[in-house]
């Protein structure tokens, strides 16, 4: 969802022609109360209209003064995580400059991709853009990765613009070339032979730890599969599964999608987990899941009560495209649970 604001008749022409350019789905168009026709949705206080679309916002595009777009979002402001991409352009649409959330938030690609639909020149200020060098966000964000601690991200684009030596270290293929400034780690003791202090690594758990200041990215495929007693709520689902993954080195964030039988399409719990979490909750028949061929654990009363022996680990199989086995069943207080790994493709 992209929402121009636009503050001046002019502006609000530019702003209807963007809207015209296809550059996503759903664009929406606010003008100035006191200039706007049919073609635009009238405002008259910018607080009050960022209050309402800043959740709900992918991308806002000022159209206007700089000064105006930066005063009207910092009270809103809380990380470059959370954070919708923030675009300002002139009038003219001369220009186009991306102020906040260049990378994670996709602010530098809306910008170069306006730019070329309506003619006007891309500013990019980001220094690793500036210098070519490789941005592990926009890396991250690419290969749909999740970043442990973006705090990390500045730490390591310092080092590669001041050509200081990073590390990197992938459990995974990458498919690339390896870009200039990063160093391919084969054993542990070369951290301390090349004297790096700082690297990247992309691994399937938080340990162990590689170098003094790390960048860890985990991919997000984990796939749950889950069975439950009728009734279990949000907030027991939430605490079994969190509780599990990190037992075993892993985090939620890492979870792309919830899966069990058709029987529990309808659970509550399950289906309000899942919008809480942003990810898909998928259910396959007992057809479905007694046809995958694999081991899996069985049980007699789950297959009398359900038509097949297994529902978690057999539904977490066929979620993850026949991915690896991370997690085997589990059970707790009518609750199951089974955690496989769904194959991804890393490139520079």
């Amino acid at each position: 969802m992209v929402y121009i604001i636009a503050f001046t008749r002019a502006g609000i022409v530019l702003g209807k022609k963007t809207q015209q350019s296809n550059m996503v789905e759903t664009v929406v168009l606010f003008g100035w109360y006191k200039y706007v026709q049919e073609d635009a949705i009238p405002f008259a206080h910018t607080k009050q209209l960022l209050e309402k679309i800043w959740k709900k916002a992918d991308a806002i595009v000022f159209i206007g003064a700089a000064g105006i777009a930066v005063r009207s979002i910092a009270p809103f402001l809380t990380d470059k995580v959370n954070d919708p991409a923030i675009l300002v352009m002139d009038e003219k649409g001369k220009f186009v400059i991306p102020i906040l959330s260049g990378h994670l938030g996709g602010a530098n690609a809306y910008a170069e991709q306006l730019a070329r639909k309506i003619g006007a020149v891309p500013v990019i200020t980001t220094a690793t853009d500036c210098n070519q060098c490789f941005a592990v966000d926009l890396f991250a964000q690419k290969n749909g990765l999740w970043i442990a601690d973006w705090h990390e991200i500045k730490e390591i684009s310092s080092r590669i613009l001041e050509k200081e030596p990073v590390g990197w270290i992938s459990e995974y293929d990458v498919e690339g070339i390896l870009p200039m400034g990063l160093i391919q780690i084969e054993e542990k003791e070369q951290i301390q032979s090349f004297h790096i202090e700082a690297g990247v690594v992309i691994a399937s758990k938080m340990e162990p730890v590689y170098f003094p200041l790390e960048c860890r990215l985990l991919p997000k495929n984990l796939v749950i599969g889950v069975g439950c007693r009728k009734g279990k709520s949000l907030e027991e689902l939430e605490q079994f599964f969190v509780q599990q993954l990190e037992q075993h080195g892993f985090q939620k964030q890492q979870v792309n999608k919830i899966v069990s039988i058709d029987r529990k399409q309808q659970e509550k719990g399950l289906i309000e987990l899942a919008k809480k979490w942003k990810i898909p909750f998928l259910t396959y028949s007992f057809d479905q899941l007694n046809a995958v061929e694999g081991d899996f654990s069985n049980s007699d009363f789950v297959k009398q009560t359900v038509g097949t022996s297994n529902v978690c680990e057999r539904s977490a199989y066929l979620g993850s495209r026949c991915g690896k086995k991370r997690m085997k069943k589990t059970a707790r207080d009518g609750m199951t649970m089974a955690v496989y790994e769904e194959a991804i493709a890393i490139s520079f």
